[in-house]
């Protein structure tokens, strides 16, 4: 048989229960305020910088283009006739080392270049996007949010020394690609016919120090080839391919349905888009979110970060 509480004892009961459920309530409130206060730390100092500085890429850039479409800016500005959505007070630079160059000089400013061109940077750091950190490691797995891929792009033809090129690069020029970036193929020994000529590189001034490297260690093994890398853009290079002035293009940006289309290409290398900050800047990590919200202007100053 089950006996019932009497009246007092319920009472009783009643006040144990309202007085965990009080003292519970306080520790949750107290935890909240103790986490805040944590986050806040993290990353005191920011309404110190005023306004952002935002320093973007050339419409045109491979880089740019990959970045506003991880990023998810990449709408065009159909009232301005920009290919994304980056907002209009924006700095633009056009290339990789006027980036930094800028940042380094700016404490509020943010920009973002290939992983390759932070070897030597300085006055400036890369920040963790969504908690991680750029490395050949996360870029490898594919968990850094803004890796990439770099193309070249051509004509199928018969050319000898194009072809004897191309082969460097999958092969041998693979031990260059992983000085600096991801490889994607395996570097094998390679044995030079020594075709005569010259071939044109244009395109991605990301891509082009590698090249550059590239193409000497392979006119090492074959002095009679020329190969002379010019830099532009990615959307540059592959029209200048498609125009037959140049024989490679060089893109640091997923070729267009109608590019692929036309030309043949391949990837060479895989990499991560570095986010940059003046090395003053006591932020460490940002979200996508966030950046998208800088780079369309929807975040004006620093410290709307800590809010």
């Amino acid at each position: 048989m089950i006996k019932k509480e009497t009246g007092m004892k319920q009472m009783k009961n009643r006040k144990v229960m309202l007085g965990i459920i009080v003292l519970t309530a306080i520790c949750g409130c107290r935890s909240v305020g103790t986490h805040e206060s944590i986050l806040k730390e993290q990353i005191s100092g920011l309404d110190k910088l005023g306004n952002v500085m935002v320093i973007t890429r050339e419409d045109g850039s491979g880089t740019r283009s990959t970045f506003s479409q991880l990023t998810g800016f990449d709408e065009k500005n159909k009232e301005i006739g920009a290919s994304d959505l980056t907002r209009t007070d924006a700095e633009t630079a056009d290339s990789a080392s006027l980036v930094l160059e800028t940042v380094a000089q700016e404490k509020n400013a943010i920009g973002y270049v290939s992983m390759g061109a932070l070897d030597d940077a300085q006055g400036v750091k890369a920040l963790q996007i969504d908690g991680k950190t750029l490395n050949a490691e996360t870029v490898q797995k594919g968990t850094y949010p803004l890796s990439r891929s770099f193309y070249i792009a051509y004509y199928e033809n018969d050319n000898e020394l194009e072809q004897e090129f191309l082969r460097f690069i999958r092969g041998k020029g693979q031990e260059t690609v992983e000085k600096q970036y991801v490889a994607v193929g395996k570097a094998s020994t390679f044995v030079s016919l020594r075709p005569k000529g010259t071939i044109m590189v244009d395109g991605s001034t990301s891509i082009a120090p590698l090249m550059e490297v590239i193409a000497e260690e392979y006119m090492q093994q074959n002095p009679e080839a020329e190969i002379v890398i010019e830099e532009s853009d990615s959307s540059k290079g592959i029209d200048s391919v498609i125009k037959r002035n140049a024989e490679i293009a060089m893109s640091s940006r997923e070729l267009k349905d109608y590019e692929k289309e036309l030309l043949d290409y391949e990837t060479i290398a895989k990499e991560g888009i570095a986010v940059v900050v003046n090395e003053e800047n006591p932020l460490e990590t940002i979200t996508l979110e966030q950046l998208r919200k800088i780079y369309i202007g929807e975040i004006d100053s620093w410290k709307q970060l800590n809010e």
